[in-house]
């Protein structure tokens, strides 16, 4: 608050902002109604994940109507993209001499590989031109712990393709991977696969946690688990987080004026004190729990 405001009007802004907080906190939704502030039609934000099993897939007849109510569904980046494939490759290609054996203790290496060969499905040694990244949907498989776990992204983009959408990104894959680079998120990636190969059943456990917090549609619970997580320093967090956070927000409203937008963004974006959510309501919108 700006010193301009008096103590009282301070006190009584904070008691009020801690009660909303608080009864957000409360609303266990995955689905949001974003409305006001201009905006002459109701655009939805949806809180899905990475990957999942799928008996766990979220999807109920409500949320197709309102995605039908759309004319446009919008990923964090442009998934519909006939390149996204080479660009993906592009950005996960190791182009500074190194290779991906490079990234891991030469002392655990090889009980890295052999873990990799015999419980994730996929040989290190064939990707070693390639960033840990490369390994990250071998490994959300192993932990999700079910056969043919989905990427949450491609399906909803499938029903978006379905029912006849526009879809669109709001980032670029390079704004993706400046973020990741900035929190050294590769070797995160290989800390957690040597940490699994030596025996840590520590991400099993994260990885069951956020799949119950979404079934549950609990938002606030999906950003304090990923917050808490071992892999990520404050700083990481407001980095990835917040970097993230703060461009969409920017770049939001420019679609929602021009016609209703149903937004998918990983669930970890969305709850808590500074997720989407709040950042949005802060720009000026409603941001309302769809049941």
């Amino acid at each position: 608050m700006r010193r301009i405001f008096t103590c009282l009007f301070l006190l009584t802004y904070l008691s009020l902002s801690s009660i909303s907080q608080a009864q957000q906190a409360d609303s266990k939704a995955l689905l949001w109604r974003i409305s006001g502030n201009g905006l002459t039609t109701s655009s939805y934000l949806y809180g899905g994940t990475d990957m999942i099993c799928m008996d766990d897939l979220n999807w109920s007849p409500a949320m197709q109507d309102r995605m039908n109510e759309c004319t446009t569904v919008c990923f964090q980046l442009d998934i519909a993209d006939p390149m996204i494939k080479e660009k993906a490759k592009a950005a996960i290609t190791i182009r500074d001499g190194r290779h991906l054996k490079d990234y891991f203790s030469p002392a655990v290496y090889p009980q890295v590989v052999t873990y990799a060969k015999d419980r994730l499905g996929v040989d290190l040694e064939n990707l070693q031109r390639f960033t840990p990244l490369a390994v990250q949907p071998f490994i959300v498989k192993k932990l999700l712990g079910c056969p043919g776990a989905l990427s949450y992204d491609l399906q909803m983009m499938q029903l978006a393709l379905k029912a006849g959408k526009k879809i669109t990104g709001l980032e670029t894959i390079d704004e993706t991977m400046q973020t990741a680079d900035a929190i050294q998120f590769n070797d995160k990636v290989a800390m957690a696969l040597t940490e699994m190969a030596t025996g840590s059943n520590y991400y099993k456990t994260y990885r069951t946690s956020l799949v119950q917090a979404h079934k549950q549609q609990d938002l606030w619970q999906m950003n304090d688990i990923f917050r808490h997580s071992r892999m990520f320093s404050e700083g990481d967090i407001a980095t990835f987080l917040g970097g993230s956070i703060n461009r969409w927000v920017s770049r939001m409203p420019a679609l929602m004026q021009q016609a209703p937008v149903f937004f998918e963004f990983n669930g970890v974006y969305l709850g808590g004190n500074d997720g989407l959510i709040a950042k949005l309501r802060k720009a000026g919108y409603n941001v309302d729990p769809v049941q």
